[in-house]
């Protein structure tokens, strides 16, 4: 049975703001209650569309946000508090993170050696360890040595990448977040980099918070699926069931939009849906979704469901399963 490696409770991230001449306070709900549990050796794919609090949920587990609400423990070790030295060392080591962006997640003024470099340094290695374990690192991400002495500005997208990759995993991380890591690679590089994250979980065993807005691409990575909305997850499961059998109604709506040349679902009704996601200033009362769900119910305008479990494996937050 396979052992938890990373375990979110109650996890809550409200930025507080003053709009207008009047200094209304109010506060940004980026994440409003999320628990999270992801297996050593597993991808859990995260899906939902641009302001659902993806990217928000990454830096609490990278360290890079203290919430403002609940607990992340890694082995059963609580790394909530970014005061404690030891829970520094513990995400430095063992939680790394791949950004969506290769031209502004790396340094353009230090040479590649250098920058895969940095976190061995950082971390007190020996500039002849360092530079082994770089001539390493540069093979196993498919460049070549020569690369080391090249500045990111004589490579292409795919190759940034590469070197982003291969910078995270230089202290033989247990974690590693990929937060859109493909997303700005044309489609040839995007196949070439998730084949490349596939190897290298296979070969190290990395267990991959894998973040996208792309059901297709985390169907291919994935083993376990979340669906985020507004701060919230609203639906978990095992990909393939998730992608085959959707149950709640915003999942039916991206596994509908999925270009796809299967003949068992050809003639699945694409679900369009209205308006754009609400803001996270000022939530809808009720269920987040009721605003441009297509089976809006009247409780789902006063009383916000609980995600609970349908059977075996499957979460689901929506009153169509009460």
């Amino acid at each position: 049975m396979k052992s938890s490696i990373l375990t979110m409770e109650n996890i809550k991230c409200h930025f507080p703001i003053e709009r207008g001449i009047f200094k209304t306070k109010q506060s940004v709900k980026a994440l409003d209650g999320v628990d999270l549990n992801i297996y050593e050796g597993d991808t859990f794919g995260l899906v939902g569309e641009s302001g659902s609090g993806k990217s928000t949920l990454a830096r609490v587990v990278a360290g890079l946000q203290r919430p403002t609400n609940g607990r992340v423990f890694f082995r059963g070790k609580d790394i909530t508090p970014l005061r404690n030295q030891e829970s520094k060392a513990l995400k430095i080591s063992d939680i790394q993170m791949v950004f969506q962006d290769p031209y502004s997640s790396i340094d353009p003024r230090m040479l590649i050696g250098e920058i895969i470099e940095e976190p061995m340094l950082i971390a007190g290695w020996g500039k002849s360890e360092r530079k082994k374990r770089t001539e390493e690192l540069l093979e196993l991400v498919g460049l070549s040595k020569e690369a080391a002495k090249r500045y990111p500005h004589e490579m292409s997208g795919g190759q940034r990448q590469r070197v982003a990759i291969a910078r995270a995993i230089a202290l033989k991380p247990k974690l590693v977040i990929c937060d859109e890591s493909v997303s700005a690679l044309d489609v040839s590089i995007q196949a070439q980099i998730l084949n490349l994250l596939d190897d290298l979980q296979t070969e190290f065993n990395l267990t991959y918070l894998f973040i996208a807005h792309d059901l297709g691409v985390v169907r291919h990575m994935s083993d376990v699926i979340g669906i985020m909305y507004l701060g919230e997850i609203v639906e978990k499961g095992m990909t393939e069931e998730v992608y085959q059998n959707p149950l709640h109604p915003y999942t039916k709506a991206l596994v509908s939009m999925i270009p796809t040349i299967e003949h068992r679902i050809h003639n699945r009704e694409r679900i369009v849906l209205k308006g754009e996601i609400p803001s996270p200033m000022k939530l809808p009362k009720g269920c987040r979704f009721h605003t441009r769900c297509p089976y809006k119910m009247k409780i789902c305008e006063d009383i916000n469901p609980k995600l609970q479990e349908v059977e075996e494996g499957r979460l689901v937050s929506c009153h169509l399963f009460n």
